[in-house]
């Protein structure tokens, strides 16, 4: 939990605070409480009642006609989609897309108001479900600038062994728990949203009303989080200072947000080019990969011009955007043309990107996420027992998303299994993570982020082509609050391939900050769960856990990979945010920490055999004959059966398999009986 520190104004009346006291009082409290809302029959999340309370807010009040502009606060949350906000049938704005709980302040222009009765009306202007909060809704007879900066904050944030400043997010939360708007605009150093101000450089001031806040300062999931409370008076101006300390270590590593947006060149989201600079400094990314959509940018001379380079070495990057998926690719050069992206099909897309100038890494993004119509690991594309594509898609990408802490999977271990699925398959595919982030705060710039591994751990002078080299390779970790290491016989970790020994001695470390817990670290080979241990984590800082299996062998090649599991934040200053596009209304969110594969060479090749591999060997050896080859099975384990059986049912045609097929698959061993029916079952699903 961060540390709390209480901090009382230093009472200085300034000049331009000073205003009538009946001025002060002319607050005209329109709903006093919060409703359930939504506009369709459909529900959202399953913690919401089956039917809203309404379906818009209308409000009818009585006023006077407004002879200089005025305010309307209110607060939201939970706000997915566009509400449009109209008074009086003239549109004064939109609530604010973000599924935070947000106190929220909006101008309304002079002669808006008028003598006798007004109406307020606040509804969505789409027909997607969104169940939203809505209310306390109230008239504030004066501008937002003036209620915004009833009192100042002069606010520092320093590293805690150093006592340097140091870039931050600040999060600003009212008596409420709610995000308290500021007084304040993007600029000098700082990018700012409802109550989140990010400092580049450890120092930020900003107004707020009346009220007692509190103040949270953090970095990233690396960093403590640190905590002030402060009251504001009227003309109160307060210095509060704030210490984080990093908590993490992540030693030979490198952090990266290998999908980062910004709206100057995506053209939609919130944030500009220079806030982007400062939001990657406060999140402490060391290596941000440029991605906006079919465009190559650089943020070298942002950074440098912002005195911001110094904190990170971007690279560039572009995500390629098509109506067949969309690829993050890196690095290459912001002079060198952007490959094609209206190819119809994925050979001549992967052309492209592998004929584009530098292209070492191809990610495919969101692999589950409709896009255009079109859902790249959707069932019709892609089996996720086998791993297998289905004709006509060839996967030359090397990289996936298995998380994206902007777009998550209602199952946030799904990913997890497709990359294991394609790994069995034989394709060399490394795991990433990133944000997806658009906007300055909506979803959390590097709340998921990618370790990679690397020669030199100074954020200012990393070697891009020996990192993009890394990630291609396999050797990379990734983490959305917690970082786990795993290290086999001594020597060997993510993406090395560790030499046949008559053991195999397996050592996995989950570090993580106060403010994250760990409850369970799994152990998986071939995909296939081999252990599993829940954790008592009480608040530990730094390394949560330490521990060893011997594994084994299993006389053919494997892999492992290490996955860190805990209970999902839901604090204000690192929410993480709600699936993108949800399966069912029920959702458990986690906080993560999973290792690249490390491969197991058993058959003495030197080789990242997969399961597939040996899958087509006995298939071949058995010469087609199904009893033998399930016999065959038998020493193998239920990976090298999925495959197996992925070879023999490769599409939905051959399903219904005959009744003696069946009687031999139930009467095999059950680690080959398990992976038939697992492809069987799919198949005959598919098929209807």
């Amino acid at each position: 939990m961060p540390a709390k520190r209480i901090i009382f104004p230093i009472c200085i009346f300034l000049a331009g605070f000073f205003l009538p006291v009946q001025l002060f009082a002319q607050t005209q409290i329109l709903v006093n409480e919060m409703y359930h809302i939504r506009s369709t029959s459909e529900r959202e999340w399953s913690f919401y009642p089956e039917i809203a309370n309404r379906d818009r807010l209308i409000i009818d009040f009585n006023s006077e006609t407004n002879r200089s502009p005025v305010t309307l606060k209110l607060r939201q949350n939970d706000v997915k989609q566009r509400w449009a906000i109209t008074l009086n049938d003239q549109q004064i704005g939109n609530l604010h897309a973000d599924e935070s709980d947000i106190t929220a302040y909006f101008s309304i222009p002079e002669q808006t108001l008028r003598s006798g009765v007004n109406r307020l009306i606040i509804q969505q202007a789409n027909t997607t479900p969104d169940d939203i909060q809505l209310g306390n809704v109230s008239l504030i007879n004066r501008p937002v600038e003036e209620v915004l900066n009833e009192g100042r904050v002069s606010l520092n944030v320093s590293e805690k062994d150093s006592g340097n400043p140091i870039p931050a997010r600040l999060t600003i939360v009212n008596h409420q728990k709610s995000l308290q708007t500021v007084g304040a605009s993007s600029g000098n150093h700082i990018a700012v949203r409802p109550g989140v101000v990010y400092t580049g450089n450890g120092i930020a001031e900003f107004g707020l009303p009346e009220g007692v806040y509190t103040i949270y300062a953090n970095r990233g999931m690396e960093f403590s989080v640190d905590s002030a409370t402060v009251t504001i008076e009227r003309g109160s101006e307060i210095v509060a200072a704030l210490e984080i300390e990093r908590q993490v270590f992540p030693t030979g590593f490198i952090n990266s947000d290998t999908h980062t947006h910004t709206f100057t060149h995506s053209g939609h989201g919130d944030a500009s080019i220079e806030e982007r600079m400062i939001t990657i400094a406060g999140e402490g990314i060391d290596f941000p990969i440029a991605t906006d959509h079919n465009v190559h940018i650089d943020y070298e001379p942002v950074a440098i011009e912002m005195g911001l380079r110094h904190y990170f070495t971007p690279a560039v990057g572009n995500e390629v955007t098509t109506g067949i998926g969309h690829f993050n690719i890196f690095p290459t050069s912001a002079d060198v043309p952007v490959p094609d992206y209206q190819p119809e099909d994925w050979d001549e897309l992967f052309d492209n990107i592998y004929n584009t100038e530098g292209i070492r890494v191809v990610i495919l993004n969101h692999g589950r996420d409709l896009h255009r119509g079109f859902r790249p690991l959707d069932r019709e594309n892609f089996n996720p027992y086998t791993g297998r594509f289905r004709d006509g898609f060839n996967p030359r990408f090397n990289a996936m998303e298995v998380i994206n802490s902007g777009a998550h999977q209602t199952d946030m271990m799904q990913l997890f299994r497709d990359w294991f699925a394609m790994l069995n398959h034989g394709l060399q595919v490394s795991p990433v993570a990133g944000s997806d982030a658009h906007d300055v705060t909506r979803y959390i710039l590097g709340q998921s982020r990618t370790y990679i591994q690397s020669e030199t751990t100074d954020p200012s002078s990393i070697d891009i082509q020996k990192a993009a080299e890394a990630v291609a390779a396999g050797r990379v970790s990734v983490g959305m609050g917690l970082y786990t290491e795993i290290l086999v016989n001594g020597n060997y970790g993510p993406g090395d391939i560790v030499p046949a020994s008559d053991s195999i001695h397996v050592e996995v470390t989950v570090q993580g900050p106060g403010w994250t817990t760990l409850e369970t670290v799994e152990l998986y080979r071939n995909g296939i769960k081999i252990d599993e241990i829940q954790i008592a984590d009480d608040g530990i800082a730094g390394v949560k856990w330490r521990g060893s299996r011997t594994l084994d062998p299993l006389g053919h090649n494997s892999w492992i990979t290490a996955i860190a599991r805990g209970p999902g934040v839901e604090e204000l200053y690192w929410p993480i945010g709600r699936p993108w596009q949800p399966d069912t209304p029920d959702w458990t969110p986690y906080v993560f920490g999973a290792t690249g594969a490390v491969w197991l060479d058993e058959d003495g090749t030197g080789e990242k055999r997969s399961a597939h591999y040996y899958a087509a060997e006995l298939v071949n050896q058995s010469e087609h004959t199904i009893a033998t080859l399930l016999e065959l099975l038998g020493p193998y384990d239920e990976a090298v059966a999925i495959q197996t059986a992925g070879i023999l049912f490769p599409q939905v045609i051959d399903i219904p398999v005959s009744d003696e097929i069946n009687h031999l698959i139930h009467e095999s061993a059950p680690h080959v009986k398990s992976g038939f029916k697992k492809v069987i079952h799919f198949l005959t699903e598919n098929a209807d």
